[in-house]
Formats: structure tokens, C-alpha cells, sequence
């Protein structure tokens, strides 16, 4: 790792601490279902995306959007840790190569229908809008 990775990673140990010590650490964690770290980690980066709003030219912008990375960042080192401590997490030796690929390929079609499905919806909010006179 190169000095930028370490700084990284110190935000990220920083915001893991302050979330530990707003929330209380391992006991509450390891009693969020998948999904709800999955909602925690989608709201902190629709957080990033709108402070990225408008571009990165200001430096009170770019500090924002480190912060919000660091917070997403942050929930997945949670959740990951959540996952071994709770024994969710498989083994990787047991988790072949093929297996782990499949998955991706899953996820992968499974962004694109999500993507596909927002588009739709934004094309039919806005026609809305457009017929509302809005």
C-alpha cells in the first residue's frame, strides 16, 4: 500500500470509530439483516452523489465528498466485520472461483435491470411533469 491507500484507510478507521461510539458498536451491528446494511450503504452513497453535485471544483465540495466516502467505506468494513463475527461470512476456501464469478455475473445483470427500471421511471416522472404543465 502506498501512502495515499494508508490515508484512506485512516479516514475510514476514524469514521468507523465515531460510528462504533454513536451506535454502540458490535451489539448493534450484528443485528442488521443484509438488506438493511445494503439500504445504509446506498443512502451514504446517495450522500456522496449529491455532494458531488455540481462538480468538484470547491474545496468545501471535495471535503464533503471524502467525508461521505469514508462514511461508505466505513458501513462496509461494518458490515464485513458483522458478517465473520456473526459467522455469516463464508470461508473463501470454501467458495470456489466459479462460484464467485456466477455471483457476479448476478450482480451484474442485477444493476443493469435496476438501472434500466430508474431510467424507465425517470422517463415517466418526467413526462408526468411535462403533462402537468410542472
Amino acid at each position: 500500500m502506498n501512502d495515499y491507500d494508508e490515508a484512506a484507510i485512516a479516514l475510514m478507521r476514524e469514521e468507523r470509530s465515531r460510528q462504533d461510539e454513536k451506535w454502540g458498536g458490535a451489539d448493534h451491528d450484528d443485528t442488521h439483516h443484509y438488506f438493511a446494511w445494503v439500504g445504509f450503504i446506498k443512502e451514504e452513497c446517495d450522500e456522496l452523489l449529491a455532494a458531488m453535485h455540481g462538480g468538484m471544483r470547491h474545496a468545501h465540495v471535495r471535503a464533503q465528498a471524502m467525508a461521505e466516502a469514508a462514511q461508505v467505506g466505513a458501513l462496509c468494513v461494518a458490515f464485513l466485520a458483522s458478517m465473520y463475527r456473526t459467522g455469516s461470512a463464508p470461508s473463501l476456501a470454501d467458495v470456489d472461483a466459479s462460484e464467485m464469478d456466477a455471483s457476479r455475473v448476478r450482480v451484474d445483470a442485477a444493476q443493469r435491470e435496476l438501472r434500466d427500471a430508474e431510467s424507465e421511471l425517470a422517463a415517466r416522472t418526467a413526462a408526468l411533469c411535462k403533462d402537468r404543465g410542472e
